[in-house]
């Protein structure tokens, strides 16, 4: 194997732009607030939530939390790039632009509205920007459902 050939398999694959967008949202942090979100629409004295409900709770669930994740990442792309844990993000290694990466999570964000609206008939969130102790800003969406 000749050293050109060596040093293309020794340098690792980047992601692609899919790979990139579904990082953007933090699947597994999700998959977390998801679990907590499903579980309590079984033990209501409503009784079993439909297929339909599920399914509208979860789409609009993931790309709440997705969007809002994406758009943390837009503001921390100052400080992302500093720390070794979060350097191979989208936006510090230079695979996205943070102006992509802020329309993608205003994007996320508008289409959970409609998920929601459909699945309860109703404009439920809310986003409320919130500046913490040590200057950092994050989203925080708060639910509101009859």
């Amino acid at each position: 194997m000749s050293e050109a050939a060596t040093a293309a398999a020794a340098k690792p694959a980047t992601p692609s732009l899919a790979a990139d967008l579904i990082t953007l949202t933090k699947p597994r942090i999700i998959s977390l607030l998801l679990v907590t979100t499903i579980a309590p629409m079984f033990i209501t004295p409503a009784g079993l939530p439909t297929w339909s409900l599920l399914g509208w709770v979860t789409l609009g669930g993931y790309l709440m939390a997705g969007g809002a994740n994406a758009i943390n990442m837009w503001f921390d792309r100052d400080i992302d790039d500093k720390m070794a844990r979060t350097r191979l993000r989208p936006i510090p290694s230079g695979r996205m632009t943070a102006a992509s990466v802020l329309l993608f999570g205003l994007t996320l964000e508008q289409a959970q509205e409609s998920a929601v609206n459909r699945a309860h008939g109703t404009d439920a969130m809310t986003r409320v920007l919130v500046e913490t102790s040590d200057g950092t800003t994050s989203w925080v969406t708060v639910t509101a459902c009859s």
